[in-house]
């Protein structure tokens, strides 16, 4: 007859092993999830184009961070179809950019890199082209933005917006969209939103 009595030297081996297993389990977890966590890379977003009238797409450039990859996406807000956003173009990028900026004469895009300014024409791929042709800066439509309640408040005509967001995200910044200014973009840390107002 075998004996199948567990010692106590035994018994604290089994539950050392069972520990240590469960720990580098949750550790191996937490380290994913801090590794692919979004707010270490916030979305960025520039107007390449404003729209004139509903048969002119807006164009837009964003920066995003997906299953650790950057990503370059240029997009079409459809203004027939419920302002849907419309992939026209996506790139891998190597780094995240610190920044995005418009051209002055093309749909292209600039990117700020740790080395400098790269601009992508509006096929997304790398050219040559003179730093002077690049926007320095498209201004955020003033906007106070209530983060408990989720509404927007823009100070150029005193309209309060409710906008939805994803839980704890931080509005960044407000940009019109049409060149009548009743398009914007609402760019949050780890979404982008359309504003419609009427």
């Amino acid at each position: 007859m075998i004996n199948l009595k567990e010692s106590a030297k035994d018994k604290l081996i089994r539950i050392c092993i069972i520990i240590g297993c469960v720990s580098i389990v949750s550790v191996s977890f937490l380290f994913q999830d801090k590794k692919l966590d979004n707010k270490n890379f916030p979305l960025l977003a520039t107007v390449i184009h404003l729209s004139n009238h509903v048969n002119d797409p807006p164009i837009l450039a964003v920066y995003r961070y997906h299953n650790p990859k950057h990503y370059l996406i240029l997009y079409k807000i459809n203004r027939k179809n419920k302002h849907r956003f419309e992939a026209i173009k996506t790139i891998e990028l190597d780094e995240k950019p610190k920044q995005l900026q418009s051209d002055k004469t093309s749909n292209g895009v600039w990117l700020l890199f740790v080395d400098g300014w790269t601009y992508y024409n509006e096929n997304l791929q790398e050219e040559e082209r003179e730093n002077s042709l690049r926007v320095d800066d498209i201004t955020s439509i003033p906007f106070k933005y209530d983060p408990n309640k989720k509404k927007v408040q823009l100070e150029s005509n005193e309209q309060v917006i409710e906008c939805s967001a994803l839980e704890s995200d931080m509005l960044v910044d407000v940009y019109s969209l049409s060149k009548d200014k009743k398009l914007l973009l609402a760019l949050f840390e780890r979404d982008i939103k359309i504003i419609v107002i009427k």
